[in-house]
């Protein structure tokens, strides 16, 4: 069991009521992008070079502002091309840029700030180096997708599914399992979930 329908399929076994399969879809969509940013999972790391032709970096500016997609979640790392001989770009975090009066004075540096990566940075250039931790994309409830995996449904798909049906089962308010929800329910402490994905992904 790996493929987004597969995991539809074994909680509808758990959870026998079919009027439910589109809230289903939705809630494995759900709880794959809350397990995925449970912690900086190494399969969920990206490193990319962004540019003035395909990303929107100005060469002509020191301040940069670069739209990213709906998967990016959490920054790493910024710095120059190889070929310019400089130190990683500071990363912050946007709260700390708004209120340290010092980042007035610091030559570079990056931080997240309403969907854009913005940069400050003491060299022209028409590209950067960067490093982030990404979610999934979500697969299509439609059924489209119900042949595909990603790294955590392949990683922990057992996971997903006993998550799903927590939500679920308590939603229902199913009296009958209520110690399944219990013994669910525990398992959405972050600790847990980054263990159980980290001893599937390093295996």
């Amino acid at each position: 069991m790996a493929t987004y329908g597969e995991m539809v399929n074994e909680v509808l076994s758990i959870i026998p009521r079919p009027g439910q399969e589109s809230l289903i879809r939705s809630k494995i969509n759900q709880i794959i992008r809350f397990v995925a940013g449970s912690a900086d999972y190494w399969k969920a790391l990206e490193e990319v070079t962004i540019d003035d032709v395909t990303d929107g970096v100005d060469p002509a500016a020191y301040i940069q502002a670069i739209q990213v997609e709906s998967t990016f979640r959490a920054l790493l790392y910024v710095r120059y091309p190889s070929a310019i001989s400089l130190n990683h770009i500071q990363v912050m975090d946007a709260k700390d840029v708004m209120h340290l009066q010092k980042c007035q004075q610091d030559k570079s540096i990056a931080y997240m700030s309403g969907g854009y990566l913005r940069i400050k940075h003491e060299v022209l250039t028409s590209e950067f180096d960067i490093g982030y931790y990404s979610y999934p994309a979500e697969f299509a409830t439609d059924g489209t997708d119900d042949n595909s995996t990603n790294w955590i449904t392949l990683a922990v798909p057992g996971l997903i599914v006993d998550l799903t049906a927590a939500y679920i089962l308590n939603l229902n308010g199913d009296n009958e399992d209520s110690k399944r929800a219990k013994a669910m329910s525990d398992m959405m402490q972050l600790p847990y979930i980054a263990s159980q994905v980290n001893g599937a992904i390093l295996t």
